[in-house]
């Protein structure tokens, strides 16, 4: 039977009575499908192509072999491809990011992102919520801080780019109950680290009627219902079994047991018995997460942080009001993956918070009316995707998991 294939060619052996082409086929361009070429004329025509010629073929299986019967040349590049077999540096691959994404291993990382995000909106929708289309301008900072990229609109005031849709979130729970969005977040932190961008694909859910424990269980949920959907894709499973090698087992082992917690005290006590110079106050960075998440097998939650740290909104433990309903989830040997946790529901309590973090109410009048006008319980997370797919494919660099990486450090992009 004589198939017909529209392929780009990545590379070719030419020997004197035979050829052999590999290729990925338009239709499937992460799989790589080796042509064999055995009629005279056509093993010239072989040698004549360049990688990322555009070609068809009609070939016929001959036991596991395809074997070209015929071949056309489509599209023929007018220069020869700049990314050659040598080995490349980073900043060339970068600046050349466009043609780079063709290649093998980058169609294979954005096709496990694909299964991680349908997996992840899927699970979302069938739990109930609603998925909801937050603008990316804002007029300020979600977490009162001053981490915003500043947009010219019109020649206006000054507004940002949003780093996170929470607030807007907020607002919808009140039309729609339970509900989520995946947009692009910007922040403008000089970070350098494996596991930073400054732009990222960021999936946040909020829900009425929420507290702290169900956030925490929603949380595991998701993560796990991610893993299981990677997991029962056939392709998306073999390329992780490909870049993780032997270390399955680590998810597996995420979908079986429930995920530990422990305070963020007991993350300090974790620290200063490893050796770590860190009291109780300070920040866990990425070093630190590391080490504390090192020991455990499967993703740990981190909770009831010091009220300073976390943003205005997340309310503070009645009894313990030093500290506060929020959490994050960290993954073994690499750190946070999600932050969430229960939002302050009363109106005077947030608007005491705003005052005395010097923020201006004006700012946040549409915030505090939803506290004003019927309030409600209600709690939420955000989920970075890139962080997901890095630590999931055990890449070296998180800019590996986005096709077109923002980050601090470098201001030419594709």
């Amino acid at each position: 039977m004589v198939e017909r294939i529209k392929a780009r060619t990545l590379r070719k052996r030419v020997l004197k009575r035979i050829a052999f082409v590999d290729v990925k086929p338009v239709e499937a361009p992460r799989r790589i499908v080796q042509l064999v070429v055995k009629d005279p004329k056509l093993i010239e025509e072989v040698d004549k192509l360049d990688m990322q010629d555009l070609i068809e073929a009609e070939v016929e299986r001959v036991g596991e072999d395809l074997v070209v019967k015929s071949l056309k040349v489509l599209f023929k590049n007018l220069e020869p491809f700049p990314i050659a077999k040598k080995e490349h540096g980073p900043d060339f691959l970068l600046r050349m990011r466009h043609l780079a994404i063709r290649g093998i291993r980058y169609p294979k990382i954005f096709y496990v992102e694909h299964v991680v995000t349908w997996s992840a909106i899927k699970h979302l929708v069938d739990e109930g919520r609603k998925r909801v289309h937050p603008p990316l301008i804002i007029a300020s900072a979600t977490e009162g801080g001053a981490i915003l990229f500043p947009v010219d609109r019109f020649g206006e005031r000054k507004f940002f780019l949003s780093e996170s849709a929470q607030l807007y979130l907020e607002a919808m729970i009140f039309a729609l109950g339970k509900v989520f969005s995946l947009t692009t977040s910007s922040r403008m932190e000089k970070s350098r680290t494996r596991r930073h961008l400054a732009e990222f694909r960021h999936l946040e859910a909020e829900a009425a009627d929420y507290g702290f424990e169900d956030i925490l269980d929603a949380q595991e949920r998701l993560v796990k219902a991610i893993v299981r959907g990677v997991l029962e894709d056939e392709d998306a499973s073999e390329i992780v079994k490909e870049f993780r090698g032997k270390r399955m087992d680590e998810l597996d082992r995420l979908l079986k047991e429930k995920f530990p917690r422990i305070t963020y005290d007991e993350a300090i006590e974790i620290l200063r018995k490893k050796g770590v110079d860190i009291k109780r106050g300070d920040d866990l960075g990425a070093d630190e997460e590391r080490i504390l998440t090192e020991d455990f097998e499967v993703p740990v939650f981190v909770t009831l942080y010091p009220t300073e740290q976390k943003a205005f909104y997340v309310k503070r433990v009645p009894d313990r009001p030093e500290v506060c309903y929020s959490a994050d989830l960290m993954l073994p040997r690499y750190g946070e993956i999600t932050t969430g946790g229960e939002r302050e529901d009363d109106y005077y309590k947030l608007l005491e918070e705003i005052k005395r973090r010097g923020l201006k109410p004006e700012d946040y009048r549409r915030y505090l009316d939803l506290r004003k006008y019927g309030s409600i319980r209600h709690s939420g997370y955000g989920l970075g995707i890139e962080r997901f797919v890095h630590r999931l494919l055990d890449l070296e660099h998180i800019r590996d998991a986005t096709p077109f990486p923002r980050f601090y450090g470098r201001s030419t992009f594709v």
